[in-house]
């Protein structure tokens, strides 16, 4: 009887932990695209909102809640600036 060639031993592929993490995150993202979507437009807006606050103040604000960083070598809102006031009239 003859013998069979050997058949070559299937090599079992392991995916590294970042294709694996990878995979699962996509597969979450799938299942929830309105958390993700959301979660991405409330981080993306937060972003601007703080970074605007923090850095992009020509002066500093009078009534301020906590003082983010040093009053010395701020320019000073002159006089000749006035505040801006809203008012809302309804009829």
């Amino acid at each position: 009887m003859a013998r069979s060639a050997k058949q070559p031993k299937a090599v079992k592929r392991r995916g590294n932990a970042f294709q694996r993490s990878a995979v699962a995150l996509g597969s979450q993202i799938s299942r929830n695209p309105v958390l993700v979507g959301g979660s991405t437009a409330f981080l993306v807006t937060l972003f601007y909102v703080s970074a605007n606050a923090l850095w992009y103040q020509p002066f500093p604000h009078a009534g301020a809640f906590f003082a983010t960083r040093s009053m010395e070598g701020f320019p000073r809102a002159g006089a000749d600036e006035p505040e801006t006031t809203i008012n809302i009239v309804r009829p």
